[in-house]
């Protein structure tokens, strides 16, 4: 099965430096399953969203998440698994706000993983 790679881009024209060049795309559909590549603050323009907000940073992500699968021919409502990562125990309430908002009346499988700066690694988050 061929793959379609989507919204294509090398990464010495993305991120700062720019001293290693790896081609990389945000979006690959194998058939009827698109993979996304994880998403963050940065809108699809390469722009910081959000600095020190992480409920629109979580947002931005959710947005982009949104646009990639209907450029790949799929929808919110397709969505089987989320995974998200926070870098602080303190970031978790906005980013479960707004993913219960997101997906109210979706049936998905979601997995919170994070790292606690006091208390190490820990999978809920």
């Amino acid at each position: 099965m061929a793959h379609q790679r989507l919204r294509k881009f090398n990464t010495a024209t993305v991120y700062e430096g720019g001293k290693i060049a790896n081609d990389m795309c945000m979006v690959v559909r194998a058939g009827n399953i698109i993979f996304l590549r994880g998403q963050t603050g940065f809108d699809l323009d390469n722009r910081f969203v959000g600095r020190g907000d992480a409920a629109a940073q979580a947002d931005q992500a959710m947005k982009n998440v949104k646009v990639l699968l209907e450029e790949a021919g799929g929808k919110l409502d397709h969505i089987c698994k989320i995974t998200t990562y926070i870098t602080d125990r303190a970031y978790r309430e906005p980013r479960l706000s707004l993913r219960y908002r997101s997906y109210r009346q979706r049936s998905c499988l979601a997995r919170d993983a994070g790292r606690d700066r006091h208390r190490g690694s820990h999978p809920n988050g």
